[in-house]
C-alpha cells in the first residue's frame, strides 16, 4: 500500500513532465512557381528543384530584420554604370567575394542550427531554456539578416548579369557596325 502511494504521484509527476517537453517539427519555407512563400512540414512536398533552396524555418511569428541587414539590402551602386570590361570583371570579383562571405555565413548558421537543436534536446531546467531561448532568437535575427543579405545579393547578381548582356550586345554592334562599312 505505500508503494502504491508512492508510486502514484511519481509516475504522475513523470507523466506530466514527459507531456511539457518541447516537441520540435521542421517547418520548410520555400517559393513556389508564381513567387509566393509557401511553408510545410514536409520536405517532399516541396518540388524537387526547389528543395535545394528550402529553408528551415524555425521561427513561428515574423520578427523584423536586424538594424544591421537593412543597410545591407541597399543596391550596390557599383553595378548600375558597368561600361568597361574591366569594369566588369572588378564587379564580378566583388560578387564572387560576396558570394564566398554568405556561403560562409550560411555554414557558420547550420552549425550553430545544429549546435541549438543539441542544445534544446538536453536542456530541461528552467535557466537552460531560458538560456536557449535567448540564443535562439539571436539566431533567428542573424538568419534573418542572412536571408536579407542573400536577397540583396541575388538582386545585385540580377543587375550584374543584365550589364554583362547588355555589354556584350554593345560589343556585338559594334563588331558588325565596322565590317559593313
Amino acid at each position: 500500500m505505500k508503494t502504491l502511494r508512492c508510486l502514484i504521484p511519481v509516475s504522475l509527476c513523470w507523466m506530466l513532465w514527459i507531456s511539457v517537453l518541447p516537441v520540435a517539427a521542421e517547418i520548410y519555407r520555400y517559393a513556389d512557381e508564381n513567387g509566393k512563400i509557401r511553408y510545410t512540414d514536409d520536405l517532399t512536398r516541396v518540388p524537387e528543384r526547389r528543395r535545394e533552396k528550402a529553408d528551415e524555418y524555425i521561427e513561428f511569428q515574423a520578427s523584423k530584420p536586424a538594424s544591421g541587414a537593412v543597410s545591407d539590402t541597399k543596391p550596390d551602386a557599383s553595378f548600375r554604370d558597368l561600361k568597361t570590361e574591366a569594369d566588369l570583371n572588378a564587379a564580378g570579383l566583388r560578387l564572387e567575394e560576396i558570394r564566398e562571405t554568405l556561403e560562409k555565413e550560411r555554414t557558420r548558421l547550420i552549425e550553430e542550427q545544429q549546435r541549438l537543436d543539441k542544445v534544446r534536446r538536453v536542456s530541461n531546467s528552467k535557466i537552460g531554456s531560458r538560456s536557449y531561448r535567448k540564443q535562439l532568437g539571436q539566431f533567428q535575427k542573424d538568419t534573418e539578416a542572412y536571408r536579407a543579405k542573400r536577397q540583396a545579393f541575388e538582386a545585385d547578381l540580377t543587375r550584374y548579369n543584365a550589364q554583362v548582356e547588355t555589354f556584350n550586345r554593345d560589343q556585338t554592334e559594334k563588331d558588325v557596325e565596322p565590317e559593313s562599312d
